[in-house]
């Protein structure tokens, strides 16, 4: 009969322990490896087929040359819906709309990030709306991601100028699914140049002249960022402000903008209000200054395009 010390047991023992945790560590980072390929692969076949980011988002526009006078329908828009059938979800949608240049005339990929306003509990927390779709010819078909496990579609006809869409839209799966209703879609001029008026009842005159640049590309939340700069006459804490790159936004009409000014103690105007489509007339339907010693509210104002 053989028998072992302690010692050499115990060298077993842990020898034997390390092949284990060796043997379980290779099968782990097998796993991981074999996870990221298998990750790797079906990001690739989606852009594939997308060609799109996992967003939803093209990745590229293409090369293909418009016929002369192609109006594109990429920009800034607002969609009305009346609803026809089952709930209601949201008022109206707003935001980005892009049509990309792959193909124009004939089936242009198209994307669009929007939000819905005024939206229903089905929507709330969750109002950004991403889609894609494409446009052949002049019909427009979106279909949007998940959203709370609701699917918006679109199916619409542009004008001649690609400024105006008419057509419907429908949800399926989730709260709202069911919701279906007709869709008017309106794209608005970019909110660029300079815009002055009055401060309403201001006593003594109080003026704003606003000079604005809309940055054309939207962002992934639909939104069109703002940038430029102010003169306000009339205000005796300031003269000057500056409209730095994200402290102003336009989406659909909707407008928000914040002013830092010249004001030693660091004063801010900020201004919220709507344009019309042509943005020819910035309306300011509520504003206010924070900081220094002209701190309070400020009246509504008209603004036009000079």
């Amino acid at each position: 009969m053989l028998f072992r010390s302690r010692e050499e047991t115990a060298r077993n023992q842990t020898l034997y322990q390390g092949e284990s945790l060796m043997k379980t560590e290779i099968v782990r980072r097998t796993a991981v490896v074999a996870r990221a390929v298998a990750g790797l692969a079906i990001f690739g076949a989606s852009v594939a087929l997308t060609g799109c980011t996992t967003s939803g988002f093209a990745l590229n526009g293409g090369t293909t040359t418009p016929p002369t006078g192609y109006a594109y329908l990429t920009g800034n828009w607002v969609f009305q819906t009346v609803p026809t059938a089952g709930s209601t979800p949201f008022s109206s949608l707003a935001g980005y709309v892009d049509e990309q240049s792959g193909n124009p005339g004939v089936n242009d990929l198209t994307t669009a990030a929007l939000q819905a306003q005024q939206p229903s509990s089905c929507y709330l927390g969750a109002s950004l709306i991403p889609l894609q779709g494409a446009l052949q010819a002049a019909a427009l078909g979106l279909r949007s991601f998940s959203v709370n496990a609701q699917f918006v579609t679109i199916n619409a006809t542009k004008d001649a100028t690609a400024t105006h869409l008419t057509g419907t839209y429908s949800i399926d799966g989730g709260c709202a699914g069911g919701a279906a209703g007709t869709i008017t879609g309106t794209k608005y001029n970019v909110l660029t140049g300079t815009y002055a008026g009055s401060v309403t009842g201001s006593n003594p005159a109080q003026t704003l002249r606003l000079s604005l640049s809309q940055n054309t590309q939207g962002s992934g939340e639909g939104l069109f960022l703002e940038s430029g700069s102010a003169v306000f006459n009339g205000f005796s804490c300031f003269s000057k402000g500056t409209l730095s790159a994200g402290a102003g936004t336009i989406i659909g009409n909707t407008v928000a903008l914040t002013f830092t000014t010249d004001d030693p103690s660091g004063a801010k105007v900020i201004l919220n209000g709507s344009v019309d489509s042509a943005a020819d007339v910035l309306t300011i339907s509520s504003g206010s200054i924070t900081g220094g010693g002209c701190a309070g509210s400020l009246a509504a104002s008209t603004l036009t395009l000079q």
